[in-house]
């Protein structure tokens, strides 16, 4: 009983190495999936902020649409203008929308409140625009029933009344162009130009936030990978070599118990 005991192989335990394979992997793993995770934040962010610079673009042209088709409306009178005024304002509705989609892509309330600064400023313009249109629409002849609802409704001062046809049309056309418009017209693009650098700062911070994340990720996990093909290596080689050794010492052992008995 006791020379069996001296066969057996006397190989190193190596559960320590296999308890290390097994935490390294799992490590490993965590990791790859914190860095696919900052991947694609990273590709979210810089998607969001193209996304967020053709919507506050898509605000100021809608702004400057509105201005286009009034004043050709006011220089030539053409109904086309008007119409196309109104499906803007009424129905295509491009500056509700732009809100409505940044609020939904969870835009920041302080950029947020920039854009709808902006398109409050703009409601006020629309205020004017109106009373031009209102004005031009009299000289023509339009019966007030027969204008734009919102036309309809706005309320010219008496002194707008009194105008003649051709002070009419040159009030409507003065205070399409004249410096208190271009000032409001400020008021438009002014929040829309700071919410595109005030949006654009923060997705460039953000991005070089997840950029260093990623790199250090990058890392850890080739430091990681490293380490658990060392330890395979060394696991095959205890396993495979060390295991040798030790049945070429056994059966030295035995030869030379042999030896002995003899």
């Amino acid at each position: 009983m006791s020379q069996h005991k001296e066969l057996q192989l006397n190989l190193p335990d190596i559960t320590w190495l296999w308890i290390s394979l097994f935490i390294l992997s799992i490590t490993l793993c965590i990791s790859l999936w914190l860095f696919s995770n900052d991947i694609t934040s990273e590709r979210q962010a810089l998607a969001h902020q193209v996304e967020y610079t053709n919507l506050s673009n898509d605000l100021s042209n809608a702004s400057d649409y509105l201005t286009t088709e009034v004043r050709a409306f006011v220089m030539n009178g053409a109904s086309k203008h008007l119409q196309n005024y109104w499906v803007e304002i009424d129905k295509t509705r491009t500056r509700e929308k732009v809100l409505d989609r940044l609020e939904y892509l969870g835009a920041p309330s302080k950029e947020l409140a920039l854009l709808e600064q902006a398109k409050r400023n703009s409601d006020n313009l629309v205020l004017t625009e109106i009373r031009s249109m209102k004005l031009i629409l009299l000289v023509i002849g339009v019966p007030e029933q027969m204008m734009p609802n919102a036309v309809r409704e706005f309320r010219l001062t008496v002194d707008d009344y009194a105008l003649s046809d051709g002070e009419k049309v040159k009030k409507a056309r003065e205070i399409m162009f004249d410096e208190q418009y271009y000032q409001t017209k400020l008021q438009i693009m002014n929040p829309i130009s700071t919410f595109i650098e005030t949006m654009q700062n923060r997705v460039s911070r953000n991005a070089q936030d997840v950029r260093y994340r990623t790199d250090w990720m990058l890392t850890l996990i080739m430091v990681l990978s490293s380490l658990i093909l060392f330890l395979l290596i060394s696991v095959v080689w205890i396993q495979l070599f060390m295991a040798k050794n030790a049945e070429e010492n056994i059966a030295a052992k035995v030869n030379l118990n042999s030896d002995l008995n003899e």
